[in-house]
């Protein structure tokens, strides 16, 4: 989802949100009227789940903070190459839960565009320390895990199967297609997913991505003995 995509969105996940502000005290109503000004909303302090309801609302509903948020999120997203994991309202949903949780500790929350980029930011770095833990584990069941290589039924590391395939195919990005294919039988969309965790590939995910590396995968198996079992 791109940053000029995102009112639909928007609109939909926080449906919720805006319905309760029709059942709010008419103090709280005037307080936090979708026509409120940008100073007041910014200079004001959540200290109640119906505050804190009222003011995202407002503030996802006004086209220049939902734009500077949804921005902010996605060009993170994007620098963390985390876009095909997640999107902008994965993020917002995340912030959001972690924001009732603080007001729930008697936590009041000021100036809610600057707190949600701030726990955006921080919930898409852990998500990417997520992914390097997830990556390095896999790593070593790639180093220690089995598998068979050619017709006499040897079994080799599943780290030597990629080096070996490697010397036929002489492109690491070759000889991975084949490895998330053959040995972790994963789905062309899956297959795509490992590429670009692991820094192969750029693109996002879709079916245009699927048929270049599904090309790439013949390609590839073209160059290897006969005699590997595939």
């Amino acid at each position: 989802m791109t940053p000029d995509n995102t009112h639909g969105h928007c609109d939909d996940l926080f449906q919720d949100l805006w319905d309760s502000v029709e059942t709010l005290s008419p103090q709280t109503s005037s307080i936090y009227h979708p026509d409120v000004s940008l100073l007041q909303e910014q200079n004001c302090t959540c200290r109640t789940t119906e505050e804190l309801k009222s003011v995202l609302v407002v503030m996802l509903r006004r086209e220049q903070d939902r734009k500077s948020l949804y921005s902010f999120l996605y060009r993170l997203l994007k620098q963390y190459n985390l876009l095909h994991r997640y999107d902008v309202d994965d993020v917002i949903n995340e912030a959001y839960g972690r924001a009732l949780k603080q007001i729930n500790n008697d936590q009041p929350i000021h100036n809610l565009l600057s707190w949600f980029k701030g726990a955006g930011k921080n919930i898409i770095r852990e998500w990417d320390r997520s992914k390097k833990r997830e990556l390095k584990l896999r790593d070593q069941c790639i180093a220690n895990d089995t598998c068979k290589i050619n017709n006499d039924a040897k079994l080799v590391s599943q780290n030597d199967f990629v080096n070996q395939v490697n010397q036929y195919t002489k492109n690491k990005m070759d000889s991975m297609i084949i490895y998330f294919r053959v040995i972790d039988e994963l789905s062309w969309n899956q297959v795509c997913a490992q590429l670009i965790d692991y820094g192969l590939v750029s693109s996002m995910l879709s079916k245009q991505l699927e048929n270049r590396i599904k090309q790439r995968y013949h390609r590839a198996l073209k160059k290897l003995p006969k005699d590997m079992c595939f």
